[in-house]
């Protein structure tokens, strides 16, 4: 029953995405289990596949993943599923907001981070199944 969960989950996001009507995505968190660059299998690897396949552009967020050394089946997973990740990477939480209309919190990598001290967007969060629609107050004084 975990695995329809799963995607269930999955696909309300992209459903979520949809509805928001952007084009452009930041993904916070890739690989499977947060401080590890294990991709193999990953759901948000799937939902990264997803939107990309569906014309959007994305940015990913994920200190734990470096694809310079990624090895064995997890750089072959990744060659398969998203063999352009390093143009997708950035490297501060900071930079996955930069003309980002839409942020994805979708990892234990987005713990810690106040998203609303730099982005005024609406933000999607996975690991509650939330959508905490755009702080208007911080975009009116901006």
């Amino acid at each position: 029953a975990l695995l329809p969960s799963n995607q269930s989950h999955l696909e309300r996001a992209l459903a979520e995405v949809d509805r928001y009507q952007v084009r452009s995505v930041g993904l916070v968190g890739l690989s499977f289990k947060a401080g590890t660059d294990d991709l193999r299998e990953s759901p948000q690897v799937w939902l990264a596949e997803q939107l990309l396949g569906r014309g959007y552009q994305v940015k990913i967020y994920d200190p734990a993943v470096n694809v310079s050394r990624l090895v064995g089946k997890n750089q072959a997973y990744v060659e398969q599923h998203l063999p352009h990740l390093a143009s997708l990477l950035v490297e501060q939480p900071q930079d996955v907001v930069v003309d980002s209309q839409l942020v994805i919190l979708a990892t234990g990598v987005a713990n810690g981070i106040s998203w609303s001290d730099f982005y005024s967007g609406p933000i999607f969060d996975l690991r509650c199944d939330l959508v905490q629609p755009p702080n208007v107050e911080k975009a009116a004084t901006e």
